[in-house]
């Protein structure tokens, strides 16, 4: 219930301390904030970047909760509309899958496979390489495909 206060105190901190610094905003968008409006929200704080994510279906995480959460294709496409003219970068559900690097509070690289996280081993006890491997492995060009690769 305090997420655009939190966000809000973040952004205005940020816009005094470090000015020079770029803004970018992620959102998941659901039931809960399908129907919101960030147009003014976005405008004011002056982010450079907003990365807009359909709902995701976890299992272990989400399952539960995922049935009251869920929004179509459609409605996805719709929230996106009403936002035009945003700094928006959209990510489809797949786009996503094998094209971050995660690390858990343990330390561990997670990937999503198939509507599931893999986790491999802590970083610090076998290294980054044999941590992303043992999740699933990096999808570069899915990173570099997803607009991954940008600078603020």
């Amino acid at each position: 219930g305090s997420h655009v206060a939190v966000a809000t105190r973040c952004l205005e901190r940020i816009t005094r301390f470090a000015p020079h610094c770029g803004k970018k905003v992620n959102t998941v968008v659901m039931s809960h904030n399908l129907k919101e409006d960030f147009t003014a929200f976005l405008a004011k704080h002056r982010v450079d970047r907003w990365k807009v994510f359909k709902v995701l279906r976890i299992e272990g995480e989400n399952e539960n909760a995922y049935d009251a959460l869920k929004i179509t294709d459609e409605e996805f496409r719709s929230f996106l509309h009403r936002h035009k003219g945003a700094p928006i970068v959209a990510e489809e559900n797949d786009a996503m899958t094998s094209s971050y690097l995660m690390i858990d509070p343990d330390g561990r690289v997670y990937q999503n496979k198939e509507g599931t996280y893999n986790r491999g081993e802590a970083v610090h006890d076998v290294g980054l390489a044999a941590s992303v491997r043992a999740a699933g492995g990096f999808d570069a060009s899915k990173f570099e495909e997803r607009g991954g690769a940008y600078a603020l």
